[in-house]
């Protein structure tokens, strides 16, 4: 659903179209959009938690469930999508044009729900981290707590809303720089863990590294 002439992504090396539209290839129109998706709050901060609450042999079972969930969706969408060219408008255009209309509107409304929803979830978990990393230097702007959230929350929406308005170009580069901010955080992640921990502090604020006792 994101091959297409018309919204700018296609199969290509990038470039421009002949009505004057930016043109993504493979790598800025799918793949880091696909990653980003993916490398989100869900992953960071409620990835660990969902371990503390059910244990690593559930929440195996979970993110299986929710692996086939999403596969068969995939080969849905994929039989779909081989059914014609996809236009500007996304699954919206992809429905509508091959189940009609009513079922496109149906799943456009849903979509778009989610995807705001998913934009709160991790404008919120963004703050959340923001609020703990300050809390370091003792740095608040009134409560270091939920006000302090909401303040940042507003602001980076402003910010996000601020590259779309200027254009789908300053969107791709900032999606390129996001992209690389995760890269490092999750090396540095699996770099971490196989050190350990270099602290008593550490360990008494629960960072043991990798140790097979509490797998």
């Amino acid at each position: 659903m994101c091959v297409s002439k018309e919204n700018g992504f296609g199969d290509g090396e990038g470039g421009v179209l002949d009505d004057g539209k930016p043109k993504f290839g493979w790598m800025e129109g799918v793949l880091m959009r696909c990653l980003l998706n993916i490398w989100g709050v869900m992953l960071f901060l409620r990835l660990s938690w969902m371990v503390g609450q059910a244990g690593v042999t559930y929440t195996l079972v979970i993110i299986a469930g929710s692996t086939v969930v999403t596969f068969i969706t995939t080969l849905s969408m994929s039989a779909v999508a081989t059914n014609g060219e996809i236009g500007g408008g996304g699954i919206y255009y992809m429905i509508s044009r091959t189940l009609g209309p009513e079922w496109g509107g149906a799943i456009g409304v849903v979509f778009s729900f989610a995807n705001a929803g998913m934009t709160a979830l991790n404008t919120v978990g963004f703050s959340e981290s923001l609020i703990a990393l300050l809390k370091k230097f003792e740095i608040q702007i009134i409560d270091g707590d939920k006000m302090d959230n909401r303040i940042y929350s507003v602001a980076a929406l402003i910010i996000m809303q601020a590259i779309i308005i200027i254009g789908m170009e300053w969107e791709a580069k900032a999606q390129f720089v996001l992209l690389v901010t995760l890269l490092i955080a999750m090396a540095n992640f699996v770099v971490g863990s196989v050190i350990g921990p270099r602290s008593d502090v550490q360990i008494a604020k629960g960072f043991i590294g990798l140790n097979s006792k509490f797998l």
